[in-house]
């Protein structure tokens, strides 16, 4: 595995001070999680051992001197997406602003055919979005997890290790089934 010499948060105009991006509602044992208190919401869920009682619909992107911590809460509402580049390892909250390789044709096929992106792939060429319902962190260019949870989505191994040719026939199958529906 090559190891990445620099973490880049492309958005750092979203920051709430102290390397901070917080963004939707989050609730820690059944209490809403204030704006005064999200400094110390992030020290829970980046530097504890167990799992907090946390719960809702936020993203939450803690930058460290030499790590970042990534934390996406389930379903996904607020993604958080990353890619590399050399030997820089970028993270945004817009995909679109790490598109340095272009648009991943199957990746848009799927999101045409079946309305979605499966697993943790975007429609653009090597840009992924962070694991929902796990805590990452991102040191010298390689992520860590844990918090593990159930997932009904394909993981990103998964479509990497399906050939071309079980991809292709998949969405011709899929194709042609549509078209039969529509004529």
């Amino acid at each position: 595995a090559m190891s990445l010499k620099t973490n880049v948060w492309v958005d750092e105009e979203y920051f709430k001070g102290q390397g901070l991006y917080f963004f939707g509602q989050a609730f820690l044992n059944g209490h809403p999680v204030q704006d005064n208190e999200v400094f110390r919401f992030s020290q829970m869920i980046f530097e504890s051992e167990e799992r907090p009682d946390i719960d809702g619909l936020f993203t939450i992107v803690k930058c460290f001197d030499d790590k970042i911590g990534v934390y996406v809460s389930d379903p996904g509402f607020y993604p958080i997406f990353h890619t590399q580049l050399k030997e820089e390892f970028f993270i945004s909250s817009v995909s679109a602003k790490l598109d340095f390789r272009g648009i991943d044709s199957t990746n848009l096929a799927y999101l045409k055919y079946y309305g979605f992106v499966p697993g943790d792939n975007t429609i653009y060429s090597n840009v992924f979005s962070f694991p929902c319902g796990r805590r990452c962190i991102v040191e010298q260019g390689a992520i860590s997890y844990d918090w593990d949870r159930n997932s009904y989505a394909v993981s990103k191994n998964q479509i990497l290790n399906m050939d071309q040719l079980t991809i292709k026939a998949g969405l011709k199958s899929a194709i042609d089934k549509a078209f039969d529906q529509l004529v």
